[in-house]
């Protein structure tokens, strides 16, 4: 699909492939998946139409595309949402990685780094969360507080908060 782009980053419909399906916009959210990734829009799984996912597992590569009133009606259901900030934070930490020399430009060396600190991540978020019997979302935020006392014990206050 990247190959066939227009002059505006859309899809070109006119190179789809025989049995290729066009469907409209709004279809996406209730095809057939364990893991649903929306990775373009802000807020596009709402209150409104959260009930059409049947995915386990929401994974949000866009910021903020499920709203909190969206994100508790799939919790209710036993659907998951891993947050934003968490789904992204691997691009984030292989940039300070790489521009503090923690990793050389090897793209072996990050890659290998990112998969081993997501997974640890990942499984520590999902480990808090179904421990405390709480969300995803809840279980990050816990984990990004602890960090924090962690970097302040370790360097100090130097924010001045």
């Amino acid at each position: 699909m990247l190959r066939h782009r227009d002059r505006f980053g859309g899809i070109d419909r006119d190179h789809l492939r025989p049995g290729d399906e066009l469907r409209p916009p709004e279809a996406w959210l209730d095809v057939p998946a364990e893991v649903l990734v929306p990775a373009a829009i802000s807020y596009c799984v709402d209150s409104d139409n959260q009930a059409k996912i049947g995915a386990k597992l929401v994974v949000e590569a866009a910021n903020m595309p499920v709203t909190a009133d969206a994100e508790e009606l799939l919790a209710a259901r036993g659907i998951r949402v891993l947050p934003d900030f968490v789904a992204n934070s691997a691009t984030n930490s292989w940039w300070w990685w790489t521009l503090f020399g923690d990793v050389e430009a090897d793209a072996g060396e990050a890659f290998g780094k990112v998969r081993t600190r997501m997974r640890d991540l990942v499984t520590s978020m999902f480990d808090l969360a179904t421990r405390d019997d709480v969300s995803l979302r809840a279980a990050a935020l816990r984990l990004s507080e602890n960090n924090l006392e962690a970097i302040q014990a370790r360097f100090g206050n130097e924010s001045g908060r």
